[in-house]
């Protein structure tokens, strides 16, 4: 018996993976796609350049002192926005992931099925929330709250350092922390179900059928195999978090002083270049421009560093 076998053109072959189609099969659309990247490389490209060409003159004679120095006006210096940017960061990620990861478990384990839906919309719901409702929700309902309940519980404690409750007067590094973890927890709570549900079900069968009960399973199984998606999700929500900007500039108090004690004001660069701006003439622009670089590449890198977290999570789930 033989067999006909249909010879296909060698224009047309093209396999997944390849990376691109052969010359015959391009249409239009690949093109007009092509086009597109182009576009967005050349906007991106023109858009990061115009920063830096107007930063390069406080570059050129004080690249020192705007990492390194306190003052501003002449030299002008970013330390005091670059260490509140990192408090407030980390701040509101550590309050993010405590938070996050116990919702994601739950929506994803505990909670009845029937609910997980609705628990899943509320928290991506957040994300839909202007910054600007967040800080007006921090300046007027969790601020108040704050100084007459809070603040008073901490010093009761003897929690609040410098013993008394009336170093609290509004606006302040913890405050802008607190609604900058509400206003990240959707992006960590969302990535880390997504990686959590990617666990496959074949370990978590075999961990309940060898006796685990369900916090084991989750503890000794899922967690673990899922560790590195999470700090890819804890990082992209950090990224988020230092460049958040109309929502901190409200709660935090904009003082252009380095500031180690979390109830006082203080400030992040976003919020400094939005306060600062109007104000501003063409050497303190160009100061400014000089903090959006440093901010720039500080959210680059850890969006980077997000990327490969979640990269080598595929990997690790490809594996299993």
């Amino acid at each position: 018996m033989t067999t006909n076998t249909v010879q296909v053109p060698r224009s047309r072959r093209f396999a997944v993976g390849d990376s691109k189609p052969p010359t015959a099969e391009r249409s239009w659309y690949t093109y007009v796609l092509a086009a597109a990247w182009i576009l967005f490389l050349g906007v991106s490209g023109l858009f990061f350049w115009s920063i830096v060409s107007k930063s390069l003159p406080v570059w050129q004679k004080q690249a020192g002192t705007i990492i390194t120095g306190t003052g501003w006006g002449g030299p002008y210096g970013g330390l005091p926005m670059i260490i509140g940017t990192l408090q407030t960061s980390l701040i509101a990620l550590v309050i993010a992931v405590v938070v996050g990861l116990g919702t994601a478990i739950s929506i994803v384990f505990l909670i009845p099925a029937r609910l997980r839906l609705i628990t899943a919309t509320i928290v991506e719901l957040l994300a839909a929330i202007p910054s600007i409702v967040y800080g007006v929700w921090g300046l007027l309902v969790l601020s108040p709250w704050m100084l007459a309940h809070f603040y008073p519980f901490l010093d009761s404690l003897g929690l609040t350092f410098l013993g008394s409750s009336n170093i609290a007067t509004g606006p302040s590094i913890l405050l802008a922390s607190i609604v900058l973890a509400v206003m990240i927890l959707p992006i960590f709570v969302s990535i880390t179900r997504e990686v959590i549900s990617a666990v496959p079900q074949d370990l978590i069968e075999a961990s309940l059928s060898l006796g685990a009960t369900r916090w084991q399973v989750i503890s000794k199984t899922v967690l673990p195999t899922a560790r590195i998606g999470i700090m890819g999700a804890a990082f992209l929500a950090l990224a988020r978090a230092t460049g958040e900007t109309v929502a901190v500039a409200l709660t935090i108090g904009t003082i252009s002083k380095v500031q180690w004690h979390f109830f006082y004001p203080g400030t992040t660069i976003a919020s400094w270049i939005a306060t600062a701006f109007g104000e501003a003439n063409s050497n303190d622009i160009q100061a400014l421009m000089a903090l959006g670089v440093i901010l720039m590449v500080i959210s680059l890198g850890v969006s980077l560093i997000s990327r490969w977290f979640i990269a080598r999570q595929r990997k690790i789930l490809a594996k299993v």
